[in-house]
């Protein structure tokens, strides 16, 4: 996608399989389409969406995915297998190319099988912006998962995680992969610590969570995120 001109306000960068070519149709239509916005307060990189997309193999689908991404210029395309193990790689992908390539003030992870309600997501962000109590390099808000810290050691689960990468009892304190923000600054810490901390394939939230972890970045749970 074309690099920001300018700093962005928020960066939507979404996990998104190539074969969901409806999905992000979909998002294109409805939360994606930031045009109300920019007609009230016309600032360029206000609302910027990207998806997070890698390969198939399948010739004819990936010749689709790149139509799509000259087409619609919102594709960050990696050159990993499109697979639940690669997931982590993806989010660590967007969240870089969100601070590299558009200097963002708040940046969003989802998924693409996820709605937004993009008026209130909005005025919260703006008014997060303008509250001099947020401490900017520690602001990670999502839905802070409490059940679902301790590793799956079973080799049939999707989630199973092997001692070799994991080999501690629970998990850090992480917000839901479905969908979380947080502030750039934020977003640099942890990308600071990517090459200290072992990757967790297919647990991306967990990933996050480790990296928070080693930088002293503490969720935030907020109930809007479900």
């Amino acid at each position: 996608p074309r690099r920001c001109n300018q700093p962005a306000f928020v960066v939507f960068a979404i996990n998104s399989a190539a074969r969901h070519f409806n999905r992000r149709i979909g998002i294109r239509q409805t939360w994606g389409n930031a045009w109300e916005f920019q007609q009230r307060i016309r600032i360029a990189n206000l609302w910027r969406l990207i998806f997070i997309v890698g390969r198939t193999g399948n010739i004819k689908i990936d010749r689709r995915v790149d139509e799509e991404a000259r087409l619609f210029g919102d594709l960050v395309i990696t050159d990993l297998i499109e697979h639940h193990h690669v997931l982590t790689e993806k989010t660590i992908l967007g969240m870089y190319w969100a601070r590299r390539y558009c200097q963002t003030q708040f940046y969003y992870k989802g998924d693409d099988d996820v709605w937004i309600n993009k008026w209130r997501l909005f005025d919260y962000l703006v008014t997060l912006s303008l509250r001099p109590t947020v401490n900017p390099s520690h602001c990670w808000i999502g839905f802070v998962s409490t059940m679902n810290r301790i590793p799956i050691r079973d080799k049939s689960s999707k989630y199973y995680i092997s001692y070799d990468n994991y080999p501690m009892d629970k998990f850090a304190p992480y917000c839901s992969g479905f969908g979380y923000f947080m502030t750039g600054q934020t977003a640099d810490r942890l990308i600071w610590a990517i090459p200290y901390v072992q990757k967790i394939p297919g647990l991306d939230d967990v990933y996050i969570g480790l990296l928070a972890n080693v930088t002293h970045v503490e969720p935030t749970h907020n109930d809007d995120f479900h």
